[in-house]
């Protein structure tokens, strides 16, 4: 019986804080200082003024993002630092990340290419056009992205996650799990390239690493239902159907509306001959997914026939 696994998209939310030297002048990631220092004679106000403005306003930028989740008013902020300092790598790639999770794809996609256009050394540039590009579903468009992410800055798991993630999607197995080695590697407690690396042993027929792997994942981090669907898929695969059917159960328990978790503890209950439950399953599925429940249907009906048979 066929499980549905569901690959995490792993874009995860960085921001790039501001850093000040001495004489209260913004450093932004790629090093540079004195930004907007004005040319003898001029009448520019003093670099000091503008770049300490635009790291106020990234600062509160961030606040508004992390700990508030106030999205407009943070992209809002962002829009205030680069307005005072145009030259700000970081303030730029703030402004797309919260564009981004202000639902603002193209418009995030749109400030990333310009970044990248105007500071084609800052790695940030690529990694935040890739997780534009992917929440776009423009898979293979975000897997060149990251690749120069990566290679302008190699040891970043974060983008090495999200490349194996990208990788994934298109069905390019082995250059997927490749990255994810990398990124689990460099960082091997991160839950969620962990995750990625276990759908992606998985999807290559490496069933008891992608178990153990998978294990990893969710000793990590308990709560994510994700790594618990796939961990219950995987120890399907290798016979392990109660253990299985316990991670379905959790999975769904976090996250009620998931169908694809739901069609998989439905396949379960079928696993274990618990028919009742499993056509109590299919209710709460026809809510959520019609096209699933019809395919957990189907097998319910093919397994009716079975058993039928046999009895006679």
């Amino acid at each position: 019986m066929k499980y549905a696994t569901a690959l995490i998209a792993i874009l995860i939310v960085t921001f790039a804080a501001s850093a000040q030297n001495t004489n209260n002048n913004y450093i932004p990631k790629n090093g540079r200082e004195n930004i907007g220092s004005p040319v003898a004679g001029s009448t520019a106000v003093p670099a000091t003024t503008v770049v300490s403005a635009a790291a106020t306003y990234n600062a509160a930028g961030i606040k508004k993002h992390l700990e508030e989740k106030n999205y407009a008013e943070a992209t809002a902020l962002f829009r205030q630092a680069v307005k005072s300092d145009p030259t700000c790598d970081m303030c730029f790639y703030n402004l797309g990340r919260s564009l981004l999770d202000e639902g603002k794809t193209d418009e995030a996609v749109g400030v990333f290419n310009d970044l990248i256009a105007r500071a084609p050394a800052f790695a940030n540039g690529y990694a935040g056009l890739g997780d534009a590009l992917t929440k776009k579903g423009a898979f293979e468009e975000s897997i060149s992205a990251y690749q120069k992410a990566a290679e302008l800055a190699p040891n970043d798991d974060i983008v090495l996650a999200n490349l194996g993630n990208s990788l994934f999607q298109v069905q390019r197995y082995k250059e997927s799990l490749a990255a994810l080695d990398r990124a689990v590697k460099l960082n091997p407690r991160s839950a969620l390239a962990q995750s990625n690396r276990g759908t992606a042993l998985f999807a290559l027929g490496r069933y008891k690493e992608s178990v153990a792997t998978l294990q990893k994942a969710v000793e990590l981090q308990p709560d994510l239902p994700e790594s618990l669907n796939n961990l219950g898929v995987a120890l399907g695969a290798v016979g392990k159907h109660k253990e299985a059917h316990s991670k379905f159960l959790e999975a769904t328990r976090m996250r009620p509306d998931w169908a694809e978790a739901k069609y998989n503890l439905t396949l379960s209950y079928l696993e274990l001959g618990d028919r009742d439950d499993a056509r109590q399953q299919l209710f709460t599925l026809d809510r959520l997914d019609l096209g699933l429940a019809e395919k957990a249907r189907k097998i319910l009906n093919a397994k009716f026939v079975i058993d039928a048979s046999g009895l006679k």
